[in-house]
């Protein structure tokens, strides 16, 4: 060994005592912050993002954007939604499942459901009053651009204006499925979800 070289283990001894020294003091301090803070009465918060509970998200505002030809209504739609998330492990898609549980039994029907990685959900659909399925997508912004789902510029300002205020923004979309395929895709639905602040 060369003269003025330490072990290795030495050097793991020597390290670990100055991690423990350094761990005692933070606790110490540790203990002395939270006795005052149990004095405060006001607390302020210079943060950049928000701060939140860190619980469940929930769904805090919505938008329906069915058209008034639309096939669907409202309850058939959320009916569907709720369906195809409950499929979903994403917590944005526990946030749906629980906006949608009021939803009235509308006979919808799930054929087919699909994960669009990390952009979202896709599935097709029956509805008892109607000749043909649907489909219906549920995810960001960003698989409605790869559908080529272009959103109104009120509905855009919207989606925003929710981003603006730390929300997770969701965005429904659905088709008809018709032999004669001239169905387009059509904006149903956005969501806006966050956790407490």
């Amino acid at each position: 060994m060369p003269l003025g070289h330490r072990p290795h283990y030495a050097d793991c001894a020597v390290c670990r005592r100055r991690v423990s020294s350094q761990a005692r003091h933070t606790r110490e301090r540790g203990r002395e912050a939270f006795q005052e803070a149990s004095r405060l009465d006001i607390v302020v918060f210079d943060k950049t993002g928000t701060l939140t509970q860190g619980g469940d998200p929930e769904v805090t505002d919505h938008r329906f954007l069915l058209l008034q030809n639309s096939a669907l209504n409202e309850q058939q739609l959320l009916s569907a939604l709720k369906r195809l998330e409950a499929n979903s492990s994403h917590p944005i898609g526990k946030a749906v499942v629980d906006f949608c549980q009021v939803t009235p039994a509308t006979g919808t029907k799930a054929q087919h459901i699909e994960d669009v990685v990390g952009k979202g959900m896709q599935g097709s659909f029956t509805v008892p009053d109607r000749t043909h399925d649907f489909e219906i997508i549920v995810g960001n912004e960003a698989l409605m651009a790869d559908r080529g789902i272009q959103l109104h510029s009120t509905t855009s300002a919207t989606l925003d204006s929710w981003k603006g205020q730390a929300m997770s923004v969701v965005v429904v979309a659905t088709i008809g499925i018709s032999p004669s395929q001239t169905d387009i895709w059509e904006p149903a639905m956005i969501l806006a979800v966050s956790d407490a602040i």
